[in-house]
């Protein structure tokens, strides 16, 4: 299963592929999403003076990105997929970046943990509001002999969608994140509304990523193009 940890002296969450939180730009207004906070620090390196702990929800603006790296290891126990291989944790790929706090205080912190979209104030919840909804079936019957009972399609902020799907014994969703990361969306999604230390890696390919509980629930995570969606099953 997943596992949060203390990487170095920066207090970080998360859950091997190279991934790398570089989708943003200077100037940029981002919100911290690491768990238990950021350390801001006066040199982009770990044996610097912390100048302040950035709380969870905090915003930054981004001055600078530098070239000294910082990785977070996101161990999971050993895995072994259906074709006998064991399955790599998960490496957030990062670089130190110079920002500004409230517009006095410059100083470091690692970029996995900073997003555009802005948290709630309670952890663990999800963010994304509805700005429109739309049926798009209320019943069919599928080759199984089941039937989905609904699908509606909703649109959040930052142009996301999601499509929802009910039937009889099963429901799921598949969201779509237009111009995200697989890093991104990795750090928002199971901040905000999944807790990961329920699920363990099944999969970990470039362009995809499968999580499962063992019992009820597969969430798949693919970068298709210049977006990145998930795809959320769950029946018991």
């Amino acid at each position: 299963m997943i596992r949060i940890i203390l990487f170095g002296l920066l207090l970080i969450g998360c859950s091997n592929i190279s991934l790398g939180a570089d989708n943003y730009k200077t100037s940029d207004t981002l919100f911290v999403w690491a768990s238990n906070g950021l350390h801001l620090r006066s040199k982009p390196n770990t044996n610097s003076t912390i100048l302040t702990t950035l709380k969870f929800g905090q915003n930054v603006a981004i001055l600078e990105k530098t070239d000294f790296k910082f990785n977070v290891s996101c161990n999971s126990e050993p895995w072994i997929d259906n074709t006998n291989n064991k399955i790599d944790p998960l490496i957030l790929y990062g670089n130190w970046v110079k920002v500004s706090v409230d517009s006095n205080l410059v100083g470091y912190v690692i970029d996995q943990y900073l997003l555009a979209i802005e948290p709630n104030g309670n952890k663990n919840e999800w963010v994304l509001k509805p700005i429109n909804a739309d049926t798009i079936s209320t019943l069919k019957d599928l080759p199984d002999g089941s039937h989905s009972d609904l699908v509606i399609k909703k649109t959040y902020t930052h142009e996301i969608t999601g499509i929802e799907t009910t039937g009889e014994n099963w429901g799921g969703t598949v969201y779509r994140f237009p111009g995200f990361t697989i890093e991104e969306v990795l750090v928002f999604f199971f901040f905000s509304k999944q807790e990961p230390t329920k699920y363990s890696i099944e999969t970990n390919n470039k362009d995809e990523i499968i999580f499962t509980d063992h019992s009820c629930i597969e969430i798949t995570i693919r970068h298709i193009g210049d977006d990145t969606t998930v795809d959320i099953l769950g029946g018991c």
